[in-house]
Parts: structure tokens; C-alpha cells; sequence
């Protein structure tokens, strides 16, 4: 059913854009998750119903897909509306100004064509209207939408898990001032674990470090000079990290989502030895 592969779409999309401590999932958005989960819900139990009709099976399940699709559209524009506000929150490094810009027009582009799309669904009666909408929507969302989506939402989670660190770095910096200056007669007790959590937080910057190191692959490849061959070598979808740069915790291959999923297990272990270095404060 081409409605099911769309829901599986947004919220693939839906889990991933969601995956940073910064990236919480607005009201609106899942309230309109909601009505797309019930109203598939209410697909399964006509499908079950075996009591109806066939007249009236046809007329309700027309409906009911006609409100499904709906929903989904409704979800995809507050989703993509609510990544497109992301992106203009957001610093990036210089050389990615440029690519954000893009990305921010493609999200606009993207809202545009699901309200073509809601308005075309209000205008069709029929099932297989419906369906051919339903069909029309998947492919673009397979070729165009996904794909562009995707790599906005990369930018997202890796400059939001940058100010993360920041925001952790600081928190080390006053916690460590205020054992040095108040608990120097137990220092031999709380300084290995402060160097523990200085290492989680320098492990975090590496792994989000090669995951801007991976970003750089969106950025336009620079045209080689006149009678210079091209490098054939370009970057792909995966980076290869250094053992040195992230111990065992990674493996040797990551994609910048995984990448920015490890930095922030780092930061929520660094955390963790926070809480039991206040502990030393207390004495």
C-alpha cells in the first residue's frame, strides 16, 4: 500500500531528526502523529470487518485513505516547516553558510509541493485518485524528498551536538574551578574522576569533529584545474575514523548519524561523572 510506505518514511525521518538531546518534537507534530497512527488504525479494522457491504466498504474506505493521506501530508509540512525553523537557529561554520541557505530553500520547496498536494487531495472523489496521488507522493518522496531531507536533518544534529558540548564544556570548567578551590584536601579522591570526564568530553568533540569531516561531502566539489585530472576518490555516505580519535567505541566505518549518536553518549557519561563530583562539593 503506497500510504504505508509513506508513514514508514516520515517517521523514519520523524525518529531521526529527533535523535538530538536539542531536537525536541513540537506539540503540533505529534499531535498530527497521532491522528496518522489512529487513522491507519481505522484502515485495519474496516480490513477486518467482513460484515460490510462491498458498496459501502468501497465508500468508507475511500474516506478513510483520503483522511490518512491527509494526515500524512499535514505531518510531512510540520515536520519539514519545523526543520526549516532549525536550520535558521542554528550556527554552522562559515563554509557551511552556504549550504544551509540551500537546504532552507529546499525545505520551502518541500512545503510548497505538499500543499499542492493536500489541495489536489481535496479535489479527488475517487479511490484510485486517491492512490494515484498516494503514488505520486511516494516516488517524489523517494527520489527527492528523503534524500534532501535527510542530509538537512545531518546538519542539524551535528551543530546542535557541537553547542551541546559547549554547554558541557562549561559545566566542566566551573565544576573543576570549584574543586580545586574548595575541596583541595580531598584531591586525590576527585581528580582521577575529573580527568575521566575531561576524556569523555574530548572523545565527544573528536567523534562530532569527524562527523563535520563527513559533512564536508555536501559541500560542492571544487572543479580541478584545466589539463588536471579529477580525484577519483570522493567522499561517500560513510567516513572511515581514526582507532586514535575514538578508542573502541566506534566502529571503523560510521555515518555522520551514528557518529553524532556516540558524541552524545560521551557528554551523557561526562554528565554522569558531574553528578558525582558535586558530590565531593557536599563534604
Amino acid at each position: 500500500m503506497q500510504i504505508r510506505y509513506i508513514i514508514a518514511g516520515v517517521f523514519v525521518l520523524l525518529g531521526a531528526s529527533a535523535a538530538a538531546p536539542a531536537y525536541a518534537q513540537p506539540e503540533p507534530i505529534k499531535t498530527a502523529r497521532e491522528a496518522v497512527i489512529e487513522s491507519i488504525g481505522k484502515l485495519e479494522d474496516l480490513k477486518k470487518n467482513e460484515a460490510i457491504e462491498p458498496v459501502e466498504r468501497l465508500k468508507q474506505e475511500t474516506e478513510l485513505k483520503r483522511e490518512a493521506l491527509g494526515f500524512i501530508i499535514d505531518l510531512s509540512i510540520l515536520e519539514t516547516k519545523n526543520i526549516e525553523d532549525k536550520l535558521s537557529a542554528i550556527e554552522v561554520n562559515l563554509a557551511f553558510e552556504d549550504l544551509r541557505g540551500e537546504f532552507i530553500e529546499a525545505t520551502e520547496g518541500y512545503a510548497e509541493y505538499f500543499g499542492a498536494m493536500r489541495s489536489l487531495l481535496k479535489r479527488t472523489d475517487d479511490l484510485d485518485g486517491i492512490q494515484k496521488i498516494a503514488g505520486q507522493l511516494k516516488d517524489w518522496r523517494a527520489l527527492t524528498y528523503d534524500p534532501g531531507i535527510a542530509k538537512a536533518i545531518d546538519l542539524i544534529l551535528v551543530f546542535q551536538n557541537r553547542d551541546a558540548l559547549g554547554v558541557a564544556d562549561q559545566r566542566f570548567e566551573k565544576l573543576s574551578a570549584e574543586l580545586k578551590r574548595r575541596a583541595t584536601k580531598i584531591r586525590q579522591s576527585w581528580q582521577p574522576l575529573l580527568l575521566r570526564a575531561s576524556n569523555d568530553l574530548e572523545k565527544a568533540y573528536e567523534l562530532n569533529d569527524a562527523a563535520i569531516e563527513l559533512l564536508n561531502g555536501y559541500l560542492p566539489k571544487e572543479q580541478p584545474e584545466e589539463g588536471l585530472e579529477a580525484p577519483t576518490e570522493a567522499i561517500g555516505e560513510t567516513i572511515s575514523v581514526p582507532t586514535t580519535a575514538v578508542a573502541d567505541d566506534a566502529l571503523p566505518a560510521a555515518t555522520i548519524r551514528q557518529l553524532v549518536e556516540q558524541s552524545i553518549g560521551k557528554i551523557k557519561e561526562a554528565y554522569g561523572k558531574f553528578i558525582s563530583l558535586n558530590d565531593f562539593l557536599k563534604r
